[in-house]
């Protein structure tokens, strides 16, 4: 079964995660960094539809994974292994010459959140929620949403619901961060079509000027706080607090 679900549809690609919760593994994100580069210089595309097979946007981190590197006496392997892959990926969505456009078709979680909030449209379905976990596991931000969700919900929205580990429906956030909010997974996807297909006779080298022009503030500062990211969240996992949490939320899952 491959992570990633590719087609072409008449000059949109449309990319679906095919990995159950989609957490974070090396084959999923390596997966969609590659469709991601071939878009980028494949001049038959337009637009880039990025979506999920299951009811689950993503998960984010692997938490299973992140406590087999725990019991093997290196608490912050996984995020040592995989966020330089994610921030990749979310540099790849936010300077990348085609429209993104992100179909939130279920929830999505932790670091994922970047991963919709990098691309230049948002579609979700009503029953989408943000699950603002790292606060619940003891852990800071990653993956760029110390960036992303404060430029697009606000520093006192990002600080209270990072720190206390939130989940809010999508119908509850900013109407502006959507460009629809739709009842189902089909109505989202047509609406992304719509979108897509609004670009289909842009001239493409002014979709890579202008998209860089405008969103260069945010750019330069992702490229200036990833890794401070990344070092605040390895500091974060070697703590006590962070082994206690993931056993509880782990314990909390197998119970459900």
């Amino acid at each position: 079964m491959s992570d990633i679900i590719a087609t072409r549809e008449e000059g949109i690609l449309i990319l679906e995660m095919n990995a159950g919760s989609n957490t974070f593994t090396h084959g999923l994100l390596e997966t969609l960094e590659m469709w991601l580069n071939i878009a980028r210089s494949d001049k038959k595309l337009f637009a880039v539809i990025l979506t999920s097979k299951s009811k689950l946007f993503s998960a984010g981190g692997d938490l299973g994974e992140m406590m087999q590197d725990l019991k093997a006496g290196d608490p912050a392997g996984y995020v040592k292994r995989i966020v330089p892959l994610v921030n990749r990926i979310i540099m790849n969505l936010v300077t990348h010459p085609l429209p993104i456009i992100a179909v939130l078709n279920g929830s999505v979680a932790g670091g994922a959140i970047s991963m919709v909030l990098a691309s230049d449209h948002r579609v979700a379905v009503n029953r989408a929620k943000f699950a603002f976990a790292f606060g619940s596991l003891s852990l800071t931000p990653d993956s760029g949403t110390s960036v992303l969700v404060p430029h697009y919900l606000g520093e006192n929205f990002a600080f209270s619901n990072f720190v206390n580990g939130k989940t809010v429906s999508v119908t509850d956030l900013p109407s502006n961060l959507f460009d629809s909010i739709c009842e189902t997974t089909e109505e989202a996807m047509q609406k992304a079509l719509e979108i897509a297909n609004i670009y289909r006779t842009s001239d493409r080298w002014i979709l890579d000027k202008t998209k860089n022009l405008v969103k260069r503030h945010l750019i330069e500062k992702l490229r200036r706080q990833l890794d401070d990211e990344l070092n605040s969240i390895i500091e974060a996992c070697e703590r006590p607090n962070f082994e206690i949490k993931l056993s509880q939320t782990l314990e909390k899952m197998k119970s459900k």
